[in-house]
């Protein structure tokens, strides 16, 4: 799908955007990151396609707009050489399609739209990555099979847990996917001495940054320091952590925060499932943080030796 511009101010502001959120990329090749993902051959073919008129980008709130954004995250990712996760976050600043701020949920189905057609996701019984219904506890919920057999193994909202192999229940029809809240949900946050904040997961891994600038998407293998008080959505036990009314609270909280967009922390789904033997978050954190080009942003903390 070509985008269409009256001028260029939109595609150059997407392109300087684009380089700020995916720090070690260039202009130059945010320019042509942009100009590829909008459907031309090169920087220069869209300076020189400008249209009188344009046609509405696309919406991700409509499922061809999805397939449309979908593609250009893959464009993006492939030329830069960043990950998809960091680029979906990236393009959402933007503006590239449109001025509207994308929610949570339109992160969520693209994140995982595009995990759907790399693979790590599917409806195989058996295999790692199939969305399952889960038994146990006196409860039934949807879980991702991370291992089958002797006992099984799977990704709930609340994190990784072991099931006996009659608790894992094979749909008739394909369940929706999910991203556990595990990886994403906030449990609480810290205040810092110079006032920021940074909010943290169930695991007390960062996830963001928010300080007098705006939001910054945090690294969780890092260590924070200069902390101050600390304060949680939920109390220590793990139903209370995806309970319905602290999950819409925790969430209402990051709304009126200005933090939108997926954590880096939810990019180590795919360590617990194509590699099982990542079996805590420690050890998928480790291992994304081994396949992160990017440099880490600067502030007060630090990375820890066994992050190192």
């Amino acid at each position: 799908m070509r985008l269409n511009f009256i001028d260029s101010s939109r595609p150059k502001k997407a392109a300087q955007k684009l380089s700020k959120f995916l720090p070690g990329v260039s202009l130059s090749r945010a320019q042509q990151a942009v100009a590829r993902a909008a459907g031309y051959s090169s920087w220069y073919e869209l300076e020189h396609g400008l249209q009188g008129e344009t046609l509405p980008p696309p919406d991700p709130a409509v499922d061809a707009g999805l397939v449309a954004i979908a593609q250009q995250i893959g464009i993006i990712s492939a030329f830069t050489e960043r990950p998809q996760g960091d680029v979906l976050y990236a393009l959402s600043k933007t503006h590239l399609n449109g001025g509207r701020p994308w929610t949570l949920e339109e992160h969520l189905a693209l994140r995982l739209r595009l995990w759907r057609e790399a693979g790590v996701l599917h409806s195989r019984p058996h295999e790692a990555g199939a969305v399952v219904r889960v038994t146990g506890n006196g409860r039934e919920e949807i879980g991702i099979l991370l291992t089958y057999g002797g006992p099984s193994r799977a990704m709930l909202d609340a994190g990784p847990a072991h099931r006996a192999d009659f608790e894992i229940k094979w749909p008739e029809h394909p369940l929706p996917d999910f991203l556990p809240a595990y990886l994403w949900l906030p449990y609480g946050y810290w205040v810092l001495e110079d006032k920021s904040i940074v909010v943290f997961g169930r695991e007390y891994m960062p996830l963001w940054h928010i300080h007098a600038d705006g939001v910054t998407r945090l690294p969780p293998w890092l260590w924070i320091d200069t902390i101050v008080e600390e304060k949680r959505f939920a109390d220590n036990t793990p139903l209370s952590y995806i309970d319905p009314v602290v999950r819409r609270k925790a969430m209402a909280w990051l709304e009126d925060h200005g933090v939108t967009g997926l954590p880096m922390l939810a990019e180590t789904l795919p360590d617990f499932i194509i590699e099982d033997h990542q079996s805590t978050i420690q050890d998928a954190v480790y291992a994304l943080r081994q396949r992160t080009t990017g440099p880490d942003p600067v502030g007060p903390w630090h990375v820890p030796g066994n992050y190192k």
